[in-house]
């Protein structure tokens, strides 16, 4: 295993890429919101459509690095809760075609996962509301964060998305809003 600056680690065996996280051979990506643009279009915000080829030349970046033989896209893929937008579905598809090109694909449904499924069906990936990963001295538990599993499977350590953290940074009367990883503990 490389050795790494404990700043690039949350734990012996989670590595930070990026805006991904490693577990041996698996990369996690959370959030990624594909539809997001023609959501706020259509509620009236003109903004341009230039996020998702940034996306995706961000996630090729991170797949060169992490070579990853799975990777599990930890809730929220897409944005509209209650339909399948166009842009969507272009997106998505294009999304979990890059990631299939370099691994095996999971799906762990987010609370903007609602209607998932069909974009699931037609690339043959399975959803699932959550995924274990065991490393050496640690059971990792991905959930997307919005809800517990009735019965927690054994884990001690869990991660999860949801959330979107970030820190602001201050100077004089302009800030830059980093996203980042929180660690913390948590009680049942």
């Amino acid at each position: 295993m490389e050795e790494l600056d404990s700043s690039k680690r949350l734990t012996k065996n989670i590595k930070i890429v990026d805006l991904a996280l490693k577990v041996k051979d698996t990369l996690v990506i959370a959030d990624v919101h594909i539809g997001y643009e023609e959501a706020l279009n259509k509620q009236g915000f003109m903004i341009p459509r230039f996020q998702f080829k940034d996306v995706m030349k961000r996630l090729e970046s991170i797949l060169e690095e992490a070579k990853p033989s799975t990777i599990v896209i930890n809730g929220d893929l897409k944005h509209e809760f209650g339909r399948i937008s166009d842009q969507e579905w272009r997106e998505t598809l294009r999304f979990l075609d890059l990631c299939a090109r370099y691994a095996k694909v999971i799906l762990v449904r987010g609370n903007h996962d609602t209607v998932l499924g069909p974009i699931a069906d037609k690339r043959k990936v399975k959803v699932v509301d959550y995924h274990q990963i065991s490393a050496p001295g640690e059971e990792i538990l991905v959930l997307h964060g919005d809800q517990l599993p009735r019965k927690m499977p054994d884990c001690n350590t869990i991660i999860i998305g949801h959330e979107h953290p970030a820190v602001r940074l201050w100077e004089k009367q302009r800030y830059e809003t980093y996203k980042c990883f929180l660690k913390g503990t948590f009680r049942k």
